[in-house]
């Protein structure tokens, strides 16, 4: 017997009609839904996780002007995660002081841990910090 997943009809003496989800409860990356006649699924949803890592080639190092530039790409990706760790620390990168405090210097490597998002966006969002590394966030 082939049963519909997740179920969104139901016959009833060779009706159909169509169930209402009355409520979704969201757990990370687990999302239990319940419908009007009590029945209810679990859809579990997979994230890649990317890791790039960055070396910082400006002479100044990381400092408040280069974080605010990577923050202000990484907040253009509200659905996206992403933690950056150096040797020692690791820290959000969506904040700019959560940035200055890893204190990355010249030749310092950083490792971008992007969770979530789809991997075109992950994809985008790595080219976006490549450039800007690249080019030692226009600086020298």
């Amino acid at each position: 017997m082939s049963e519909e997943y997740p179920p969104k009809t139901a016959k009833n003496k060779n009706r159909i009609f169509s169930l209402k989800i009355i409520k979704k409860l969201n757990f990370g990356n687990v999302l239990l839904c319940v419908e009007e006649n009590g029945n209810s699924w679990v859809e579990v949803a997979f994230s890649i996780q990317l890791q790039q890592k960055f070396c910082v080639k400006n002479r100044l190092g990381l400092h408040a002007t280069p974080a605010a530039m990577i923050v202000k790409i990484l907040n253009k990706y509200p659905g996206i995660d992403v933690w950056v760790r150096n040797a020692e620390e690791q820290v959000n990168g969506k904040s700019i002081m959560g940035l200055m405090v890893l204190e990355a210097r010249r030749n310092a490597e950083l490792l971008f841990i992007i969770d979530s998002g789809t991997m075109e966006e992950q994809q985008t969002l790595v080219a976006e910090l490549k450039c800007l590394f690249e080019n030692k966030f226009f600086e020298d």
